[in-house]
């Protein structure tokens, strides 16, 4: 409620304090790993938010979207293609789409190179990047 104030502020101690009072609650992890994305703020917490999410089978199919998404962010892009990949499985309705059309877009940024972990961008040649 207090996010969509705008009292964004409020709105992650409110979920600081409900994680850090019931440390399994999913639904608290997922919300403020949301809130944590759409600030750009703290993304490592956002993605063990939603790591716990989806061990908790809270959400999943969107747990692993947004889990690939912050990775994508902190430029893993092997584990985002891997959550992109996991909420595609799962995901319902014209959902699915979206998801399709990220994981696309990531893989169309980087091609698998032969060795584990390395990619090629289709741009470039002979240059390579560890993941």
């Amino acid at each position: 409620v207090l996010s969509g104030l705008g009292r964004l502020k409020e709105a992650l101690a409110d979920l600081d304090t409900a994680v850090s009072t019931d440390p399994a609650g999913a639904g608290a992890h997922y919300e403020r790993g949301q809130l944590l994305i759409d600030r750009r703020q703290r993304l490592e917490m956002a993605e063990a938010d939603f790591t716990k999410a989806i061990k908790a089978k809270y959400r999943v199919a969107e747990s692993h979207y947004y889990r690939g998404t912050v990775r994508e962010e902190l430029g893993n892009a092997k584990q985002a293609i891997k959550d992109y990949e996991a909420a595609l499985r799962l995901a319902r309705g014209g959902w699915a789409s979206a998801v399709s059309a990220r994981l696309d877009r990531l893989r169309g940024r980087y091609s698998p190179g032969r060795d584990a972990g390395i990619f090629y961008p289709q741009a470039s040649s002979n240059r390579r990047y560890v993941d």
